[in-house]
């Protein structure tokens, strides 16, 4: 019995999914899909000393021209991952409600990397197993980029690593 169990085991390490790949990865080049690969949500660097924010992506849904854009900024005096998601925001001299009209979700962002879940990795350090954005598939769902993309599916709160953006 006892070989069977070590046999099993070596089985199901070598099934595990690979995300050793993260690990190859910067948090600003990491690409992520939803479950249903309904949805990419791609991390792009920025400027750290020229930008409030710690973070930009865009969200993409998959078979449509249909994409949202993404930042994330740190917070004070507890750190935490603040991201918010806009679509079709107006260019220019904008007003609070503009911004409210165009904002699709807000929230923290979380990494996910050997079972633990903790903030999103910064600029420069190992991407993220997987991402949680708590309430995106409902955020999505009614907004106006869900009626524009004709999408079919609403993404999973939880977006796996998918590849390293050259």
């Amino acid at each position: 019995m006892r070989r069977a169990g070590l046999s099993a085991l070596a089985v199901v390490t070598a099934l595990m999914p690979t995300f050793a790949h993260a690990v190859a990865c910067p948090q600003e080049k990491a690409v992520y899909r939803d479950r249903d690969n309904a949805y990419e949500l791609v991390f792009s660097p920025v400027q750290i000393d020229a930008e409030s924010n710690t973070h930009r992506f865009k969200l993409s849904v998959l078979g449509t021209k249909v994409s949202l854009d993404g930042y994330v900024t740190g917070s004070t005096p507890v750190n935490r991952s603040n991201g918010i998601l806009f679509f079709n925001c107006p260019d220019g001299d904008v007003t609070g409600k503009d911004i409210a009209d165009c904002t699709v979700w807000q929230g923290v962002l979380y990494g996910q990397s050997a079972g633990r879940i903790d903030l999103l990795p910064a600029q420069g350090k190992d991407a993220a197993d997987a991402i949680l954005l708590p309430d995106l598939g409902p955020s999505i769902q009614q907004s106006k980029a869900y009626a524009e993309s004709k999408a079919k599916v609403a993404p999973w709160d939880v977006l796996d690593f998918k590849e390293c953006a050259k």
